[in-house]
């Protein structure tokens, strides 16, 4: 039988058609407590743990264990906060000459 003749079944959460075999990686977490997140490999979801379907991007799933937790979600870092203007070190240094 030729590679070609198999067929392989969709992806049961996001119905795409997949050329070979559908993997699931876990991965045991320990932040913010000790848990096992599952991503498909294909799809690149990760699986939701109330539902137990793979409908979560990285961000959300990590957002639902920190709740969980009972902790609060980081606000995002500001990329023009204060201090230094972005690519200050790449800035050549001014040299003052006297005449």
């Amino acid at each position: 039988m030729l590679m070609k003749d198999l067929e392989y079944p969709n992806c049961e959460d996001c119905n795409c058609e997949l050329d070979h075999t559908r993997i699931v990686h876990n991965k045991r977490l320990i932040k913010p407590y000790t848990h096992w997140s599952k991503q498909c490999q294909s799809c690149k979801a990760y699986q939701s743990p109330s539902t137990g379907e793979f409908n979560l991007t990285n961000v959300e799933l990590r957002h639902y264990h920190i709740l969980k937790a009972g902790l609060k979600i980081p606000k995002s870092k500001q990329m023009n906060g204060p201090g230094r203007p972005l690519g200050a070190k790449n800035k050549p240094k001014t040299a003052q000459m006297d005449k």
